[in-house]
């Protein structure tokens, strides 16, 4: 059973990865910043419309369609089209090269934490 400290360190740590992910995406992957903050994008709303991409994002609509395009290509993000409005949403894939990226990238960004005293079983329960 959990202690409540390491159930506030591991929900902590759930939180943090992705903003230390796109700081540190070129450690990690061989992803570019705007690809990075993508996939994080696309993996805290569960997928999005490209508006919402451009508008979280702050970058250009040509930039974002580029990347999820790109993405898209390397079968890490895919589309579906909205039943309300007939939009594309685009959503990340259930193959091994996106996680690949998802779990290289939160590993990277907890190896500090584990070496200060959080156990992986505590993290992946």
């Amino acid at each position: 059973m959990l202690d409540v400290e390491t159930l506030r360190k591991c929900y902590a740590l759930s939180r943090s990865w992705e903003k230390e992910f796109i700081t540190n995406y070129k450690e990690v992957s061989n992803l570019t910043e705007n690809e990075a903050r993508i996939l994080v994008h696309l993996w805290r709303n569960k997928g999005s419309y490209l508006k919402r991409v451009i508008a979280a994002l702050g970058i250009k609509r040509s930039t974002a369609f580029f990347v999820l395009d790109k993405l898209k290509r390397q079968g890490v993000v895919f589309t579906t089209e909205s039943p309300i409005s007939g939009n594309k949403i685009y959503k990340l894939a259930d193959s091994e090269l996106t996680k690949a990226y998802l779990v290289s990238a939160f590993y990277f960004c907890i190896s500090e934490h584990i070496n200060s005293g959080v156990s992986q079983n505590d993290i992946f329960i």
